[in-house]
């Protein structure tokens, strides 16, 4: 009996101990996972309910055609025994979120989704499966040309008629829905997503706030939208279409086929119609004739940003990114050639030349006061606040980041900003254009311009500066 006691005292004492050091970093670590789940998840409720406060809905289109809207007006079609109500749009503001099922017959027969898009179009009873019974198809999961790409997702468009009217795919069968259920929205982006089929069961990822108000903005995707959505409820049940869009009336068989299985409307835009056209013309006259040399910057930054989120003017709108070498200037004479065919398209680029002038003149003050105030923070021996990324935060601006390159053909200074509360990035890359490093091309060196460069080289190394000397307080 006493071996056994002595055998299990040498057991124990061979234990190794607990380290509880790892144990509170696990702790920390799922402790802190925990919250951004929780953070993500309250951002998508505040999404969702913001979503569904701007979508039209068939109530409200019902609404304005019993006031007799004359900008809305409702019939129907025979078809197979059946009516088919239609409302037409002629001027009444909408939003709508969308999905194109032939987006993929657009493209070659062998690409992937090819099969599902038209098994779709051929039969609205394959979108209205549920998710047991699509689960048992071979291509589940699968992208392939030979049996489809069914999944659990639906890849959606918001898009409204006075912002980013074209921010979605453009096709001969689209679904809309005026409202998304709670725990809906995985994912927004604002442009294509590349996004998995299979991602219907994920957590929702790479949510903001604001991101609606993005995509309406002067920031917005001039292609598609992608809103990645659950297709499928808890119980299994498809989100089915709330009514068909069309445009110009072009309402053909299938389209009717799918609004009598689902047993809904079509709402017929009739993009022509002039209240649309108007309302953006009017905006961007009062937005151009708002404008004159005592709006400060600020202002003026938040007016470039309305005028070119119109959705007849985003065409026109010209970064001016780069400048300094001959290029850059080619580049903008090559754009304004192609897109100024009016007087006013004339106006609208005269008008951004002038706000380059004036965002020339308003990052010059801001460097220099900036610089001056890390300086005196650094002599007090504050150390300036930082965000994760190590970027230094400047009042007055979402961010600020001054960057100094010395390398490649031509050196150059960068500083990127978007100031507080605006939907706007400001990108300026200004080039030393009348120099370059090696053997000088004069076809690089032919119509550069190095004053800018000059002016802000020494305000940028300056800048730089200070942030290096204040980053050295402990």
């Amino acid at each position: 009996m006493s071996e056994i006691i002595k055998e299990n005292k040498s057991n124990d004492q061979e234990t190794t101990p607990i380290d509880f050091s790892i144990l509170s970093e696990a702790r920390d670590y799922f402790d802190k996972n925990r919250a951004k789940k929780y953070r993500m998840q309250r951002t998508q409720e505040i999404l969702e309910r913001d979503l569904n406060a701007r979508l039209t809905t068939i109530d409200q289109l019902e609404d304005e055609v019993a006031s007799e809207n004359p900008e809305v007006g409702k019939r129907s079609i025979e078809f197979e025994d059946s009516e088919i109500p239609v409302y037409d749009l002629r001027g009444l503001p909408y939003a709508f979120l969308s999905t194109t099922i032939d987006y993929r017959d657009k493209y070659d027969y062998s690409s992937n989704g090819y099969e599902t898009s038209a098994s779709i179009i051929n039969s609205p009873s394959v979108w209205a499966r549920r998710e047991d019974e699509t689960q048992e198809l071979v291509g589940f999961g699968m992208n392939s040309r030979d049996v489809g790409a069914r999944g659990n997702t639906i890849s959606a468009s918001y898009w409204n008629s006075e912002y980013n009217s074209n921010s979605f795919y453009r096709g001969r069968l689209m679904y809309g829905f005026q409202h998304v259920d709670g725990d809906s929205i995985i994912e927004i982006t604002n442009g294509d997503g590349h996004t998995c089929n299979l991602d219907g069961k994920d957590d929702p990822r790479k949510l903001a706030l604001g991101q609606i108000e993005e995509l309406e903005g002067i920031e917005g995707t001039r292609i598609y939208n992608e809103f990645l959505l659950r297709r499928y409820s808890e119980t299994g049940k498809p989100k089915c279409p709330d009514f068909l869009i069309t445009f110009n009336n072009d309402i053909d068989e299938v389209v009717l086929r799918h609004a009598k299985y689902f047993d809904i409307p079509i709402v017929n835009i009739e993009e022509r119609a002039s209240p649309y056209t108007t309302r953006q013309i009017n905006r961007m006259g009062e937005i151009i004739h708002s404008i004159d040399e005592t709006t400060g910057y600020g202002e003026l930054n938040d007016k470039i940003a309305d005028l070119f989120s119109i959705p007849m003017f985003r065409n026109l709108r010209y970064k001016f990114s780069n400048i300094g070498r001959g290029q850059d200037k080619e580049d903008y004479y090559h754009f304004k050639r192609l897109r100024a065919n009016s007087i006013l398209d004339e106006r609208i680029f005269g008008l951004q030349e002038y706000e380059l002038e004036k965002r020339l003149d308003y990052i010059e003050s801001t460097l220099k006061k900036r610089s001056s105030e890390m300086q005196g923070a650094t002599a007090r021996g504050i150390k300036l606040p930082r965000d994760d990324n190590g970027n230094f935060s400047v009042p007055g601006f979402d961010y600020f980041n001054v960057f100094m390159g010395d390398g490649g053909v031509q050196d150059y200074v960068k500083i990127k900003f978007r100031i507080k509360d605006s939907q706007r990035v400001v990108e300026t890359t200004i080039f030393d254009g009348e120099n370059m490093k090696g053997e000088p091309r004069l076809d690089v060196l032919e119509g550069g311009d190095s004053s800018y460069y000059k002016r802000f080289a020494p305000l940028v190394e300056g800048y730089l500066a200070a942030e290096a000397e204040n980053r050295k307080i402990m």
